[in-house]
């Protein structure tokens, strides 16, 4: 739901499946992994990577197979290596760019707010000249954490504030911790659409 009338003073996105057109290839990397180090079978693995989708992976492992289960800190040291690599090839999705030049125009700040490691994110605005003027990630704290953080840094209420993700359980709780309404983006990108059309065209 976005803020009505000229409340919006902020947008913080999720990065992996909102900006970066990453999640087949991490959802085919959480899966194989899981696979790999669980002996679980690909299609109960597929199930667990999505049902947990959107907490760093080691809390993924860890809701999926308990905190104590010695496999977790390997396989997720594993995961951040292998999705390290990934990264290098990872692409934006086509109309971010628009939306946050939109944005920036009508002087609405923009952030990230995501599991992904912040070193990842920052290479990656880098490499394809993203204007986030605040970029999170894990070692911030959970998302609820890093919207609050943005939040203090900006001077803005919670209601003053869109978080769009994709997760529309995971995304939507931390959004709802942090008192800040959601957006969810579906595979059709409706909600971008309808921002850009209100602030980008």
């Amino acid at each position: 739901m976005i803020p009505s009338g000229d409340n919006l003073k902020a947008v913080a996105f999720d990065f992996d499946g909102v900006v970066a057109d990453t999640m087949p290839m991490l959802s085919r990397l959480g899966r194989g992994v899981i696979q790999m180090y669980y002996d679980a079978p690909r299609h109960a693995a597929s199930d667990l990577y999505w049902k947990t989708v959107g907490l760093p992976f080691i809390d993924q492992l860890e809701e999926c197979f308990g905190a104590n289960d010695s496999r977790n800190a390997i396989a997720a040291e594993y995961f951040e290596s292998r999705k390290r690599d990934l990264m290098a090839e990872a692409q934006p999705f086509p109309d971010i760019q628009r939306l946050l030049l939109g944005l920036a125009a009508g002087s609405i700040r923009t952030a990230l707010c995501s599991s992904t490691r912040s070193s990842l994110i920052e290479d990656f605005c880098k490499k394809n000249k993203l204007p986030f003027i605040w970029l999170g990630g894990i070692e911030h704290g959970k998302k609820h954490t890093q919207l609050l953080k943005f939040l203090r840094i900006c001077g803005l209420s919670s209601q003053q504030t869109l978080f769009l993700g994709d997760s529309i359980d995971r995304d939507a709780s931390f959004a709802d911790k942090a008192g800040v309404p959601f957006a969810h983006v579906d595979r059709e990108r409706r909600i971008i659409a309808e921002l850009i059309e209100k602030y980008a065209s």
